[in-house]
């Protein structure tokens, strides 16, 4: 048999509990992505190796671990993290993925400085001439001082609002106790999702390979709605549109993340829930903003989601990169805006 013979093998860490594994003692096991990985699930890979070397970074997302208690008592905490406190690891600190620019940003937001570019990459070529509104330009620049843009939507809570009263997405969302579209905690935000749409489109029209395209929102309503309104388009189909937990190890030469909170004028902030916990995981923003190789495109309500201390820290080191399309002088047109979504089209097509 090929497995008590052969030298090398790839398995998932669920493939390696085959009863043939254990007839067979490895040199060496490699495991990738070592940092999302449980105790227990890790220990069943390497118990048949006699060495081993665990890949990951911890400076992005844990074990998904559901229990509270679990998590009080270090469930969520991987293997690679003990031995990292142990100073038992290497720091392989060249990156080989991002521009310049984007490693700047990460470099400021969670490495220290002491993350080194070292690829050199063409620019994407946009054409200018399908750019319609002053606030498109930056994002559609070809220039790598333009490689990351905060899409600064101000309160859009009545906007969302009314987006939501219109029906003009109502086929597309998801119903769930959670999304309470007038809850200033909601889980879906249908102004970031018509501009994820629009810039989709755009990019498209612009001989962006869908391929390289990669749409990540911080919930998973946001993801759902985006990605059904994509696939209701032939075109847009195969667009991978996920939540940033399953877009860890993932890399786009383009990225859309939704931030997705707002809320009311002058309300008061959120109390500790679910949404608050999520936007308050340092790893989970790094790993949002680390996905993308030459181009990353942030959406998100400034106002509401600087309240979390990860996005505060995103917000100031993005001073120069804010478009604020909220201010007259950036020509936001929201009507011709959605008028020209996909969705509309084909609705006007079919009538």
């Amino acid at each position: 048999m090929r497995l008590l013979s052969d030298r090398i093998f790839g398995a998932t860490s669920y493939g390696v509990v085959h009863p043939l594994f254990s007839r067979r003692v490895f040199d060496v096991c490699i495991v990738d992505e070592a940092t999302q990985m449980t105790q227990p699930l890790i220990l069943r890979c390497l118990l048949n190796a006699k060495t081993f070397i665990l890949v990951g970074d911890p400076h992005q997302l844990p074990p998904v671990i559901k229990s509270h208690q679990a998590k009080a008592l270090g469930g969520d905490e991987s293997l690679f993290c003990q031995l990292a406190k142990q100073n038992k690891h290497a720091e392989l600190k060249i990156q080989y993925r991002m521009n310049q620019r984007i490693n700047d940003l990460v470099n400021a937001f969670s490495y220290h400085g002491k993350l080194l570019w070292g690829c050199v990459r063409p620019s994407i070529y946009f054409d200018t001439s399908l750019i319609q509104y002053e606030w498109e330009t930056r994002i559609f620049s070809s220039s790598l001082e333009n490689s990351v843009i905060f899409l600064d939507t101000g309160n859009s809570y009545e906007k969302n609002i009314e987006l939501h009263e219109n029906k003009m997405f109502s086929e597309y969302i998801r119903s769930s106790k959670n999304d309470n579209i007038y809850s200033s905690k909601s889980y879906l935000n249908l102004v970031e999702t018509a501009l994820v749409v629009h810039i989709v489109s755009k990019l498209i029209r612009n001989k962006i390979d869908l391929q390289d395209i990669g749409v990540i929102a911080t919930y998973r309503s946001q993801a759902d709605c985006i990605k059904n309104i994509m696939k209701s388009c032939h075109q847009y189909r195969e667009l991978e549109v996920n939540t940033v937990d399953q877009f860890q190890g993932r890399d786009k030469e383009v990225i859309i993340y939704s931030c997705t909170k707002t809320k009311r004028l002058n309300s008061s902030s959120d109390c500790k829930t679910k949404s608050n916990e999520i936007l308050d995981d340092h790893r989970r923003v790094t790993v949002a903003i680390t996905r993308a190789k030459n181009k990353l495109i942030i959406i998100g309500d400034s106002r509401s989601i600087v309240e979390n201390a990860p996005f505060q820290l995103l917000f100031n080191s993005l001073s120069e990169e804010i478009i604020e399309i909220s201010d007259k002088f950036y020509d936001v047109h929201w009507n011709q805006l959605l008028e020209e979504l996909p969705i509309n089209k084909k609705k006007a097509k079919n009538e």
